[in-house]
């Protein structure tokens, strides 16, 4: 018997700790949008058409010809042409691994929906990454600004479902970029970073339309019905039975629901139906709640697993 395996395996590695914490898994579409890129050569394409904002890089020039060198400016040390050929090699290779990570955003955006967005601010936070920016990748704070963007442009904000915690997100980016720049905005880093925003903010519509059309191909869009989420809230989360089908108003059959649909139906009775799964689950106290959000996650993980046997069982 011959088995027909695919060319490459991947791995994903994820801390044991979360290992069943499927709200948090989202995150791995992010991965997914790696390979896809990496694949399709999306960034590729796009480092390769691309130049630095040219304005930027003057304004960054003459703040690095200023550096302090000990009692000595910088250009009394490096001639200005060897300091501007430093600084644009540099913001070149920052700007590459940049494009990266904002193209496997978009992606997986384009992928889950809203609950990678959620899943992103809650990892950023635990890890310290909100504000801090490096040569491999931008600050969540960044990030998550782009994110909003696209979700606005994308049309989630016109889901009522999402809308006012997409709002508070976006009042949180703010307040963390407002800090973010008071912080760095005076240090050398700052000014490389600084050019590679400006050429990937001019360079956004064109970064949009790639990703657009290297999914549309492969027609991998995210299926977030409003209704369809607030059915596997109502009718199977919020009666301890895991999300992984549903009924279509007008049809009797049931439908199965994708992993995409079970992730953000989670995240949906997590952020707006917190009181009633303390309720479903008897939780009164602090560890009573934990032990809820632990219930909700198993509930998702069996979703997903129900969901691919029947997947299979429909193919027989």
């Amino acid at each position: 018997m011959s088995l027909n395996l695919p060319e490459q395996f991947v791995i994903l590695i994820y801390p044991c700790i979360e290992g069943r914490n499927l709200l948090l898994h989202a995150v791995f579409f992010h991965e997914i949008g790696h390979l896809i890129d990496f694949k399709y050569e999306i960034t590729e394409n796009l480092f390769n058409t691309l130049e630095l904002d040219k304005t930027a890089v003057n304004e960054a020039l003459e703040k690095y010809k200023s550096i302090p060198v000990g009692q000595y400016k910088l250009t009394d040390l490096v001639s200005e042409s060897e300091i501007k050929s430093n600084l644009i090699s540099e913001c070149t290779k920052i700007l590459k691994e940049w494009l990266s990570e904002i193209v496997a955003d978009f992606i997986a955006i384009r992928l889950i929906g809203p609950a990678f967005l959620f899943s992103l601010i809650q990892i950023s936070i635990m890890s310290d990454v909100v504000q801090r920016d490096t040569e491999t990748h931008p600050s969540s704070a960044y990030r998550l600004n782009c994110l909003i963007d696209e979700l606005n442009r994308l049309g989630y904000f016109k889901i009522e479902t999402f809308r006012p915690y997409l709002k508070r997100v976006k009042t949180f980016i703010e307040s963390e970029k407002c800090q973010m720049k008071k912080r760095i905005e005076k240090t050398v880093e700052h000014v490389k970073y600084k050019v590679v925003i400006k050429t990937i903010s001019k360079a956004m519509k064109i970064i949009q339309t790639q990703v657009d059309e290297v999914l549309r191909k492969l027609s991998i869009f995210a299926r977030n019905d409003e209704k369809i989420l607030n059915y596997l809230v109502d009718k199977r989360i919020l009666r301890a039975i895991p999300p992984a089908e549903f009924k279509k108003l007008s049809q009797s059959n049931k439908k199965i629901a994708s992993i995409q649909e079970i992730i953000n139906s989670g995240w949906i009775t997590f952020l707006k139906r917190k009181k009633e799964l303390f309720q479903l689950t008897h939780a009164q106290s602090i560890e009573d709640q934990a032990i809820s959000f632990l219930v909700l996650n198993e509930l998702l993980m069996k979703a997903v697993e129900a969901s691919e046997i029947l997947e299979l069982w429909n193919k027989v």
